[in-house]
């Protein structure tokens, strides 16, 4: 069976699953629910007289709009048109962490570090204690021990007052984004602090919070707008890209054709990809269970060091859709990789891009080289925005999205807001 299809059945049973449980969770909670559907729908109507009050007419009472017409209000290009709009009422279950629901604590280093960088900007506001991260450390990446979540309240005596926290985040940042980065650190660092989460509400008050943002963040995604100074590549045709090819040496050659002559991942993915070399009878017969799952791999053919194969085990996405395994079908792109790996005399087991020795230096490595081959300032994200942007100017069925979002490793829904209106 091939393998995306695979895939995309192992989703669909982790989305009945969700499905069932939610169905249970909304039976379990009956009045409980209703209740709060009642307190949102209220505080929504009060939401949307705020963002709609410029609309009105300045003899009109803002009390006498009613949701309803709010919810028919549209702005395009400044004008105010009438629009039925869909709204949509979901229940999200009893909002408990991740740590509560599975028992697991813990977030990698690299993450651990960039939640103590933000937390201790908002620590320098609230106190005058010299933060402890080596403590905070310890508990973001699960090795504390009894007594640790004490020391913290002593350290950051301010944790106990979440409004506090989200206030100040709000006014030391305008922009959502950052907004949420930083509520994110804290809402994980809460969800490890049984003495301070005591019945799950200081966790319930940032998490809606975050969830607040992110629908704020979506919104604004889903117009599909440029962002201000936002730049783009709006060509990805072959011979283009071959031609900007030529004017590169192998090194940058090669990042550059990767992530322009195939569907472009996200930097953590690639830096990952380690080579695999293989008999062809091996490949056939290959059993991947027995890889590592914290590498990603290339499968190299040893008679030949020609390129087969793609193996994605470790990505953003892969808690969703397990195993991903890529044959490599550009003809330019499986040469260049040759060619490198001859080059370089590559063995079984090294790293393919064995110049970039960490995600952070891989992705000043893509913006140096892309920015030098379009003369404007280009990231990861303007690569990946504009990849979707090109491939959707051309009709394409829902299987081909469908494979196309697996291939870049994110959702269709995901996919959706990459697309930028020319």
């Amino acid at each position: 069976m091939d393998i995306n299809l695979l895939i995309l059945q192992k989703a669909e049973e982790n989305r009945k699953k969700k499905n069932e449980i939610a169905k249970r969770m909304r039976e379990k909670r009956g009045d409980e629910l209703k209740e709060k559907q009642k307190e949102y729908r209220k505080a929504h109507a009060e939401k949307l007289k705020k963002q709609f009050k410029t609309y009105c007419d300045t003899n009109t009472d803002i009390n006498d709009i009613t949701i309803e017409k709010l919810e028919n209000l549209e702005d395009v290009s400044g004008d105010v048109i009438l629009l039925n709009k869909v709204r949509l009422q979901k229940d999200k279950g009893v909002m408990i962490s991740k740590a509560e629901k599975t028992g697991i604590r813990g977030v990698g280093e690299k993450t651990a570090t960039d939640y103590i960088n933000k937390i201790s900007i908002i620590h320098n506001i609230l106190s005058n204690n010299d933060l402890d991260k080596e403590l905070l450390n310890r508990i973001l990446t699960g090795k504390e021990y009894e007594g640790d979540d004490r020391e913290l309240i002593n350290n950051m005596e301010y944790i106990k007052d979440i409004d506090k926290i989200i206030k100040t985040i709000y006014t030391k940042y305008d922009n959502m984004y950052s907004r949420k980065s930083h509520i994110a650190s804290f809402m994980t660092l809460i969800s490890y602090l049984p003495n301070i989460n005591a019945g799950n509400i200081t966790y319930e008050i940032i998490r809606k919070k975050f969830e607040e943002l992110q629908e704020e963040i979506y919104e604004e995604r889903g117009m599909n707008k440029k962002a201000i100074n936002e730049e783009s590549i709006d060509n990805f045709e072959e011979d283009e890209i071959m031609k900007n090819y030529d004017k590169l040496n192998i090194d940058d050659g090669l990042v550059y054709v990767f992530y322009t002559l195939q569907p472009p991942r996200r930097v953590e993915d690639v830096q990952l990809i380690t080579i695999l070399k293989l008999k062809d009878i091996e490949i056939k017969n290959f059993n991947y269970e027995n890889l590592d799952n914290d590498k990603n791999y290339i499968i190299i053919r040893e008679e030949d060091n020609n390129p087969y194969a793609i193996i994605y085990n470790k990505y953003k996405t892969n808690y969703l859709y397990g195993r991903q395994i890529i044959t490599i079908v550009n003809d330019n792109l499986k040469n260049i990789i040759k060619k490198y790996i001859l080059m370089y005399s590559l063995k079984d087991n090294s790293s393919l891009f064995i110049k970039y020795k960490s995600s952070s230096s891989f992705c000043q490595g893509i913006k140096r080289i892309f920015s030098k081959i379009y003369s404007k300032k280009i990231t990861l994200n303007n690569i990946r925005h504009s990849y979707i942007t090109c491939v959707m100017r051309t009709a394409h069925n829902a299987n081909y999205l469908k494979n196309l979002a697996l291939l870049m490793g994110h959702s269709t829904n995901e996919q959706l807001l990459y697309k930028r209106i020319e």
